[in-house]
């Protein structure tokens, strides 16, 4: 009895406290996150412009992360799923997020996928992404090359699936489809019946002599939609140069996903 105690007070003295564990996550900001310094630049760039080309697309997120060890954490999936938790990456209502987490001295690899992408993303597609795009390319030192493979399949996979089934029955796709031409049909209507009271005013104008105060009404016009204009390229020179990253919204994982190594 007296061994066994002893056994479970060295087990609970070795194991790290959970805070110490947590600490040790790191920050995840950007797209791109290689703390382990294995991504070369070109790769990177690629990497960053898919993934942020992805966000404004289909509002999914996908992030990759290098880790030089998961210590102390045990296994390459608790360590994701804490960091994804941690991060928050994808929207917090529908979890829309993906984690591609590569722990350097451990050689391993994981997909951790958020319960919105569960359906699109499955096990089995997130494995054969490990195996096939990008496990290859580790073996062979070219870090930046697998994870641009993988990343680039998950990428257009999503891509496809929101494409194709946007959330919404195809009948409703169709129905939507058929709105917008007849909203577009009654714009048409519309303008051309203002062109028609328009002409008849104009007629109407000259007619009673009242042309002589349109050259006033039309510069005072013009000039307000100069300024107009002026202040619109202002405000959108502003919001382009917003570069931003909006994928960090208290999403969570939902346990699926894969594990590998090279």
């Amino acid at each position: 009895m007296r061994a066994m105690l002893l056994a479970s007070a060295l087990l609970l003295a070795s194991a790290p406290p959970a805070a110490a564990q947590s600490s040790s996550l790191p920050a995840l900001s950007a797209p791109v996150n290689d703390l382990a310094g294995v991504i070369d630049a070109g790769s990177a760039r690629e990497l960053d412009a898919r993934i942020r080309a992805l966000r404004t697309a289909t509002g999914d997120v996908v992030i990759v992360a290098t880790v030089p060890t998961i210590a102390p954490y045990a296994t390459v999936e608790e360590y994701a799923v804490k960091l994804f938790e941690k991060a928050g990456i994808g929207d917090k209502k529908i979890d829309n997020g993906l984690l591609i987490l590569v722990a350097v001295k451990e050689h391993g690899i994981r997909i951790e996928v958020g319960y919105g992408l569960e359906g699109i993303v499955t096990d089995g597609f997130a494995g054969d992404t490990i195996r096939q795009a990008i496990a290859p390319e580790f073996k062979a030192g070219r870090y930046g090359a697998g994870l641009l493979a993988g990343t680039t399949r998950l990428v257009d996979r999503i891509t496809a699936a929101r494409t194709t089934t946007p959330g919404a029955p195809s009948g409703t796709k169709a129905s939507g489809g058929a709105l917008v031409l007849g909203g577009i049909l009654f714009l048409v209507i519309c303008l051309g019946i203002l062109g028609i009271i328009l002409f008849l005013i104009s007629r109407i104008a000259k007619a009673t002599g009242g042309a002589r105060a349109t050259p006033s009404s039309g510069g005072v016009l013009g000039s307000g939609s100069g300024r107009t204009d002026s202040d619109s390229k202002s405000s959108s020179s502003n919001s382009s140069s917003d570069s931003g990253f909006s994928g960090f919204g208290g999403g969570s994982s939902g346990g699926g996903g894969a594990s590998g190594s090279w």
